[in-house]
């Protein structure tokens, strides 16, 4: 089936005998196939069938295509086919929630025009100040740029965050705030929640289940869990991405328990 033009998707499938025909029948739930490519599956899927012990097998699954390459993954399921199962993350949340705590950050950018400590008019587009969030919803300030020290006294006074939580266990992340080049512009802000076992390799990185797009990332890996192991790099950006591959790839960095039927998960860092 490679080369079929499904890269990205997946569909639940059902392998089983037909009697009437005499023959092992492969099937997609809302995907169909031409007549001549299905035959040729069912010939290809009868032969190797050959060895079953009766005409009593019924496989039900799910096949996904991967997003970037020729690999098909298969995962066989002893409960229903229409079951998908996803990790549940809680993001971490500031008082009041992101949209009051963007409304205090612009307040703040406010009453410091007024001592003459900020200036709109000094801002290019696309200007950004981190910190992060630790574990415990601290606040962590590391920019050391120039609007950072702006950054530094608006979260002195800020409460600690809700703690975000992933699959049970705490989890750190990095906001990224925009600063507004004008009062009344709406102001953006990024999360990027931090990979929790990366931390035993001494780097700082981030993952998304879609690809991160943001001006300030310039290496990004995606993976494809496979049994509780990464398998299937692909590099989407960066010269320094290999270090990224080689951190995904040692067997201390698995994550286990996840079950997203082989939905790429990206890895990144982000250049501070």
């Amino acid at each position: 089936m490679k080369g079929f033009a499904t890269r990205g998707t997946g569909r639940p499938f059902v392998l089983k005998f037909d009697k009437s025909a005499a023959k092992y029948i492969f099937s997609f739930t809302d995907l169909p196939i031409d007549s001549r490519r299905q035959h040729r599956i069912d010939s290809l899927l009868s032969t190797a069938c050959r060895h079953c012990v009766s005409d009593s097998l019924h496989l039900v699954g799910y096949i996904r295509f991967d997003n970037y390459t020729d690999t098909i993954f298969v995962q066989l399921t002893s409960d229903t086919i229409n079951e998908i199962y996803t990790s549940v993350e809680i993001g971490l949340a500031p008082r009041g929630g992101m949209d009051q705590f963007m409304d205090r950050w612009v307040e703040y950018l406010d009453s410091m025009t007024v001592v003459g400590s900020f200036s709109y008019e000094q801002v290019q587009p696309g200007t950004y100040v981190h910190f992060d969030v630790g574990r415990d919803g601290g606040l962590i300030k590391k920019d050391t740029s120039a609007f950072g020290k702006l950054l530094s006294g608006f979260i002195k006074d800020e409460r600690r965050w809700s703690p975000g939580i992933l699959s049970g266990r705490p989890v750190a992340q990095t906001i990224y705030l925009e600063v507004p080049t004008d009062r009344k512009k709406k102001t953006l802000y990024h999360r990027h929640t931090r990979y929790p076992y990366s931390g035993r390799a001494g780097v700082d990185l981030y993952y998304s289940f879609v690809l991160p797009d943001f001006p300030y990332v310039d290496d990004i890996v995606s993976v494809v869990a496979v049994d509780g192991k990464y398998s299937t790099p692909v590099v989407h950006k960066g010269s320094h991405s290999d270090r990224i591959v080689d951190i995904l790839m040692d067997k201390i960095s698995y994550r286990t328990g996840a079950k997203i039927y082989f939905n790429r998960e990206y890895f990144y860092m982000l250049n501070h």
